[in-house]
C-alpha cells in the first residue's frame, strides 16, 4: 500500500513473511516468530506499486527513532506468482486491462501454474475459453511480454540508480 508518492519517491507498506531475512531484532522487537506474517515501511525510488501482488525487495535495513525499523530500497521485482490464488490476483491486476477476476479464475481453473506457458506457446487454447478471443489474447500476451521485459530490465538497471522514468524510456526505445 502507498503511503507517498513525489515523482519517482515512494513510502509504501509490504507485508512480509517474517522467515525472509529480516533482521532477528525486528523479528524479536515485534513479538513476531518466523511464521508470522508482518508489515514493514519501504522507501525509495523507482518501486512499481500494485496491490496484492508478491514483490522481492532488495535493499538495506534502517531504523529510524521515530518511525522504527524500515527498509531503504535498491530496487523491487515483480515475482512470478506460486498459487492458484496469487495467480488470480496477479492476472486481474491492472498489468492485464480486460481481465478481471472472473476471467482470471476461468484461465487459473484451466490452466493452473501453467497459464504462462499457455499464453506464450499455444494461446488458442485461451481463445477458445468462454469469455476470451483473439483480440484479448494479444493483448494479453502484450502486456505478459512487456511486463516481464520491463521487470528484467529494472533488476539490470535499477542497481545502478537508474530511475523508473529512464527505465520507461529506454524500454520503450529499445524494447
Amino acid at each position: 500500500k502507498v503511503l507517498f508518492e513525489k515523482e519517482d519517491y515512494k513510502i509504501a507498506l509490504f507485508n512480509v513473511r517474517a522467515a525472509d531475512n529480516l533482521p532477528d531484532e525486528l523479528v524479536q522487537k515485534l513479538g513476531a516468530s518466523k511464521h508470522h506474517v508482518i508489515t514493514i515501511t519501504a522507501k525509495g525510488y523507482n518501486f512499481p506499486s500494485k496491490d496484492g501482488l508478491n514483490y522481492m525487495l532488495y535493499g538495506t535495513w534502517y531504523n529510524d527513532k521515530q518511525y522504527g525499523y524500515g527498509l531503504n530500497l535498491t530496487y523491487v521485482s515483480i515475482q512470478k506468482p506460486e498459487n492458484d490464488a496469487s495467480l488470480v490476483k496477479f492476472l486481474s491486476s491492472s498489468i492485464f486491462p480486460g481481465v478481471g477476476k472472473k476471467k482470471a479464475k476461468t484461465l487459473v481453473d484451466a490452466f493452473h501454474k501453467d497459464v504462462f506457458d499457455v499464453l506464450e506457446k499455444q494461446p488458442s487454447k485461451i481463445a477458445s475459453l468462454p469469455g476470451f478471443d483473439d483480440m484479448l489474447v494479444k493483448n494479453m500476451q502484450k502486456a505478459y511480454s512487456d511486463n516481464r521485459s520491463y521487470t528484467e530490465l529494472s533488476e539490470f538497471l535499477m542497481p545502478f540508480g537508474i530511475k523508473a522514468g529512464a527505465i520507461q524510456k529506454i524500454s520503450k526505445a529499445y524494447g
